[in-house]
């Protein structure tokens, strides 16, 4: 085996073992939190070495157990390199149904990462060694479509993943934390100028009314913030609503079996001969 080989190999284990679960580190320096970057086929997002990926995914049926949070995966691919991963992560808090990751990125060029998310169907929810074998096999058949994303900065400065059902489900989060983002950097700009000592007595009536706006601005980022959950909330009731029609539809096809069978047996009873 020669040297480029063992590297290959080496980053094909570290890819495979080094993507759990961990808290992150709290950034020393708070910012306020940049606009969302891409949704749907993003472009490389500005992910920095020193910093964690956290990843967001709401799923109504993989909350199975109201009084407790639940665990689950999904799949993580770098498109550029082929490289896979499965992420552990976790519901946010019991019956949420929202569920949350952290992971880092520990291959080189990450300025190059072109990532991927894609859902376990059902009959691959199951934790064991061979699900990553399933997948890939999934991945060659071309039968996995990845899902809509969309990239923001937390203030504390992470790198955030937020992944959805749909592009139009995306696009209305992504114009949220957007919206979010600029009322943020409005306030820290207001911040900045109440600051600054009043330079005449005609402009302290100005000022007061100045000191007002703080107030105001943290309104209008909790009114966006709160349309960013209730993209959430339509994407897990919307999962649900699939959810109960999948069983209708399964129940109805049982009832359909049901009556063929009891037909198939009055039929085959009426044509036995008596003595």
């Amino acid at each position: 085996m020669n040297s480029q080989q063992l590297i290959r190999l080496c980053l094909g284990l570290g890819l495979m073992t080094g993507f759990f679960c961990f808290e992150s580190r709290a950034a020393e320096k708070k910012n306020p939190p940049s606009p969302a970057k891409s949704v749907q086929a993003p472009s490389s997002p500005p992910i920095s070495k020193s910093q964690n990926l956290k990843i967001y995914y709401a799923s109504s049926t993989w909350n199975q157990n109201s009084t407790v949070p639940e665990s689950a995966f999904l799949f993580f691919r770098d498109a550029k390199t082929g490289k896979v991963a499965k992420i552990l992560i976790e519901e946010t808090e019991p019956d949420s149904s929202t569920f949350r990751g952290n992971f880092s990125i520990s291959w080189t060029a990450i300025e190059s990462l072109d990532p991927e998310v894609y859902i376990p169907p059902e009959g691959m929810r199951e934790d064991s060694k061979d699900t990553l074998a399933k997948f890939y096999q999934l991945l060659n058949s071309k039968k996995a479509a990845s899902k809509p994303l969309v990239f923001r900065t937390s203030p504390e400065g992470q790198q955030i993943l937020d992944v959805y059902d749909t592009p139009e489900q995306a696009q209305q989060a992504k114009e949220a934390f957007e919206r979010e983002a600029e009322l943020a950097r409005q306030a820290a700009i207001t911040k900045k100028a109440l600051s600054k000592p009043i330079p005449d007595v005609a402009a302290v009536e100005a000022s007061n009314m100045a000191e007002r706006q703080p107030a105001l601005d943290l309104l209008a980022q909790e009114g966006a913030k709160r349309e960013a959950d209730r993209v959430r909330l339509e994407q897990i009731e919307k999962q649900r609503t699939e959810e109960r029609l999948r069983q209708q539809r399964l129940l109805s096809e049982q009832e359909k079996r049901s009556a063929l069978k009891r037909q198939s047996n009055l039929r085959r009873r009426l044509s036995i001969p008596t003595d």
